[in-house]
């Protein structure tokens, strides 16, 4: 892994990825912690690799029946090949909050 990616992995171990669920007194004067490209369910760090909005747009993610969010806190290889996917559906979805914002 190298520095970003192991920077993002004690992010998410963490639990300090800037996702709603995460820091709630950050957003409660929002009218709901929903995912911002669904609306669909809470904005947490395991939704991000179940997000119909991100399946559709990362093919990686889509097909995905290998990595689940479990792999975060698993053996060596699990949180590589973990952070790798997980890396891709950040950056996918901060485009798309790019896109979204007025």
């Amino acid at each position: 892994l190298n520095s970003h990616e192991m920077q993002l992995l004690f992010k998410l171990r963490t639990r300090m990825y800037d996702c709603k669920e995460n820091f709630k007194n950050k957003y409660k004067n929002e009218s709901f912690l929903y995912c911002p490209l669904c609306l669909v369910a809470l904005d947490s760090q395991s939704h991000l690799l179940n997000c119909f909005v991100l399946k559709n747009s990362i093919p990686e993610l889509k097909n995905n029946r290998n990595i689940d969010y479990k792999y975060l806190f698993g053996t060596n290889d699990d949180q590589v090949k973990f952070v790798k996917l997980i890396d891709k559906v950040i950056k996918t979805r901060s485009i798309l909050l790019e896109k979204l914002s007025p």
